[in-house]
């Protein structure tokens, strides 16, 4: 799982990515791609951290 989101600038490098179980990493990335489907390039995403 990238440390940083490639849509986000994350670079497609082994130091960009940390091994995570399968299912923590879909509750990391879910709300996040629930976040961005459809918005346009450029938009400014804020996402809360919990």
């Amino acid at each position: 799982m990238p440390l940083r989101f490639f849509v986000g600038g994350g670079g497609y490098d082994f130091d960009n990515l940390v091994v995570k179980d399968a299912v923590t990493a879909m509750r990391i990335r879910g709300p996040v791609a629930q976040r961005i489907h459809g918005v346009p390039d450029g938009t400014i995403i804020r996402l809360p951290v919990p």
